[in-house]
């Protein structure tokens, strides 16, 4: 027989050919108290597991409550990004074509011409009703680029509300595009 010592009991208990700890080889006495067959491994697990269920019903709830708070403000986020995205995009476009337009003006086009050409640029869609508007070096509209000399700048403006191209996402946290209006300005010198 083996003589062996239990870390958490100071009594010895003797193994013998019939069986485990706290038998001493006869089947009659009955195991030590708080340790079973499985010893005192069951016992940790055991209490493992409880605390973790335990915990898990402390804590049920907590992340659908914390969606709840965080998931408005991901939305808002995420519909500012597409917005902006889709206002710089149209006011790329509109620049673009304004300088399309002011190199005709440039080269001794008249305000039909330019508004062709910006208009072709633009396309059909709601980019092509944007308000064209040709100027002169002092800001006073002119319908045909003759009357500046040569030399003098001419100025192209492209002008379009900002609802009417983009939708207005962001109305529901309070910011609102309706009122605002994206204008593209291009001036060069005419020939």
């Amino acid at each position: 027989m083996v003589s062996s010592r239990d870390p958490c009991d100071n009594r010895r208990s003797v193994v013998g050919a019939s069986g485990g700890p706290g038998t001493s080889g006869s089947k009659n006495q009955a195991p030590r108290p708080g340790i079973s067959k499985g010893g005192a491994t069951s016992i940790m697990k055991l209490n493992l597991k409880t605390s973790l269920l335990t915990g898990s019903r402390k804590r049920r709830g907590s992340f659908t409550l914390e969606m709840m708070l965080l998931f408005p403000i991901a939305l808002a986020f995420f519909l500012a990004m597409v917005e902006f995205s889709m206002i710089l995009h149209c006011r790329q476009q509109l620049l673009a074509a304004s300088r399309e337009g002011c190199r005709v003006a440039a080269l001794g086009g008249d305000q039909q011409e330019v508004a062709e050409t910006i208009r072709r640029y633009l396309g059909s869609g709601r980019l092509g009703d944007a308000e064209i508007t040709l100027t002169d070096g002092n800001g006073e509209e002119v319908n045909d680029t003759s009357v500046i000399h040569s030399g003098d700048p001419v100025e192209v403006w492209v002008r379009i509300p900002t609802g009417y191209v983009v939708p207005d996402l962001l109305r529901c946290v309070g910011y609102s595009i309706c009122n605002d209006e994206l204008v593209a300005r291009t001036v060069m010198r005419k020939e």
